[in-house]
């Protein structure tokens, strides 16, 4: 399964931090003595999406390389990997998240499951009752996570991949909150009251006003958008 090329309006999400200076690594860089990077499968707000193998293992894996490592950024990719292999193992249309860690000089990196030959959803071509369909697979999709206490907070078809067989992932949490009795805690560490995050376009208006608060409401918008 993995984090194929990503649409440009995957580049205006509205992140914690401005537009990043991507980390640029070569293809046949070992990550954490594990993990061998090929080629470049896209980019998005905080970074570079790599397709790369596992060599302990031999499978193939995708690897996001964020260009942040402050605290509040390793404390947010911490929360996206454990909440994408959450909702990975037990979810077959989510893709899991393996493991998190630090670049040795600046950086941070996520490894996730990677999709065959992914597309990311289109919504506008193709008959009106298959692109139907495909819209109720993804509202299935964002039901089942709901249902795991589980807010995305980005859903748009940049973050739905098609695979080569025609199924269907959900992927990107890196935005996505946990309802639970901490949730005030985490938060109040991660997200600012007040502050707007999310992509734009498939916003809610108190989405722009105070991403801290929204709940499962503002996703099921973001379907509709």
């Amino acid at each position: 399964m993995a984090s194929m090329p990503l649409s440009s309006d995957d580049t205006d999400r509205m992140a914690p931090s401005d537009q990043p200076d991507y980390v640029h690594l070569s293809p046949g860089t070992m990550i954490a003595n594990r993990y061998l990077l090929a080629q470049v499968l896209g980019s998005g707000g905080e970074g570079l999406v790599y397709a790369g193998v596992d060599t302990q293992f031999g499978a193939g894996v995708a690897l996001k390389v964020s260009v942040y490592d402050d605290a509040e950024s390793r404390a947010r990719l911490r929360r996206e990997a454990r909440i994408g292999n959450l909702l990975g193992n037990d979810i077959q249309g989510v893709v899991r998240c393996l493991e998190w860690g630090e670049l040795p000089e600046r950086g941070l990196y996520i490894v996730q499951d990677i999709v065959d030959k992914a597309v990311p959803l289109d919504l506008t071509v193709g008959p009106l009752e298959q692109r139907l369909k495909r819209l109720e697979e993804a509202a299935e999709l964002v039901a089942l996570v709901h249902a795991r206490g589980v807010v995305h907070r980005d859903v748009k078809p940049a973050n739905f991949l098609v695979d080569a067989k025609g199924a269907l992932f959900l992927t990107d949490f890196g935005l996505a909150k946990q309802i639970g009795e901490d949730e005030a805690e985490v938060e109040d560490d991660l997200t600012v009251k007040g502050r707007a995050m999310g992509t734009p376009a498939y916003m809610p208006l108190e989405q722009f006003q105070n991403a801290r608060d929204v709940d499962y409401r503002a996703d099921v918008y973001a379907l509709g958008a």
